[in-house]
């Protein structure tokens, strides 16, 4: 790739200006994945105004091309029904990806289709077919959006939080689907969030940062940043981890952004707002060092518009961002 810094790469699909190309329309609250690390996938999304899209993206990041212009591809098959706020992983085998909870509409899109309020849905990257697993177990996702998911390398989907579509209520449950048998575990906890991020760690840990913890819309709703939440994925046990501003920066609280793992066990995140009317946050980029006990924080030099409810993966040593929502202000 043709990337113009040693570190940052921001792909806006807004900005795609090349003729005789596939141009996908702008769109935020879309979920996403990376394949075989190297075909980044994006699923669904809303393009303002809650129009929704049933769309299939993807972008080959193994052959080299100007990041002003990336060539897109759109598979031509898409869903049966058009989502947003969902989140997604992909098999430990990289043969399909799985699509959790989020907001489901028919394709007219007349209603909110509860036909459609599948927990999950499975999209098969060797046939480009839906199907929905027979699962056993609670359903503890139905209907709820704004939770990550995290696959480890045993096929075990870790689920927490998330908030209900039509209650606004913010869930405090903790699942593990189990893929090889397609069966759940469910996990009470004390603690509400939606809107935060999750970071597998190299050990087996699961790192949840930010996001909202009560229904309510104000500074007091938003997690602080300092209050790290610790998931043991070998005990499935829960821990917390205080970073002390004292020793770090102050890091505002926020929703909807992105986080990635980069190689120095370090958890770079970007973006987020706080709502009603997605009000900026500061800072935009910071850098959280897990190899500190308490851990830091570090506020990163950046001089890149603000995003939120975006994607973010990491890409070699590239954290490479796509989608925003347009409200923010």
């Amino acid at each position: 790739m043709n990337i113009p810094s040693l570190f940052f790469a921001l792909y806006f699909i807004s900005i795609f200006l090349v003729s005789c190309q596939f141009i996908p329309t702008p769109r935020y609250l879309q979920t996403s994945v990376l394949v075989n690390n190297s075909k980044w996938y994006i699923f669904g999304g809303d393009f303002g105004n809650s129009i929704y899209t049933n769309e299939i993206l993807y972008l080959d990041l193994s052959n080299s091309f100007d990041v002003n212009s990336p060539p897109w591809h759109k598979d031509q098959i898409g869903s049966s029904f058009k989502y947003s706020f969902s989140t997604s992983c992909v098999s430990v085998d990289n043969s399909s990806i799985f699509i959790i909870g989020g907001n489901m509409y028919d394709l007219d899109q007349r209603q909110e289709d509860p036909n459609y309020y599948s927990i999950i849905y499975e999209y098969s990257l060797n046939y480009s077919i839906w199907t929905t697993p027979n699962i056993t177990g609670i359903d503890n996702f139905k209907e709820c959006g704004g939770l990550k998911s995290i696959i480890d390398n045993t096929g075990r989907i870790f689920l927490y939080g998330g908030v209900r579509n039509i209650s606004g209520e913010i869930s405090n449950k903790m699942s593990i689907f189990y893929t090889s048998n397609m069966s759940w575990l469910s996990i009470n906890l004390t603690t509400s969030r939606t809107g935060y991020t999750a970071t597998l760690l190299k050990g087996g840990n699961i790192t949840y940062i930010g996001g909202r913890s009560v229904a309510t819309y104000n500074d007091s709703s938003y997690v602080n940043m300092n209050e790290i939440l610790i998931f043991d994925t070998n005990s499935l046990s829960w821990y917390n981890v205080t970073a002390i501003t004292a020793i770090g920066d102050y890091i505002e609280g926020r929703a909807g952004h992105s986080a990635v793992l980069a190689r120095d066990s370090k958890i770079l995140i970007y973006g987020g707002a706080k709502t009603p009317k997605a009000r900026a946050v500061k800072p935009d980029l910071a850098m959280l060092d897990l190899n500190v006990y308490p851990f830091k924080w570090t506020i990163l030099n950046n001089s890149l518009t603000l995003l939120t409810s975006h994607s973010a993966i990491l890409y070699d040593d590239f954290m490479i961002i796509v989608g925003d929502d347009a409200e923010i202000g």
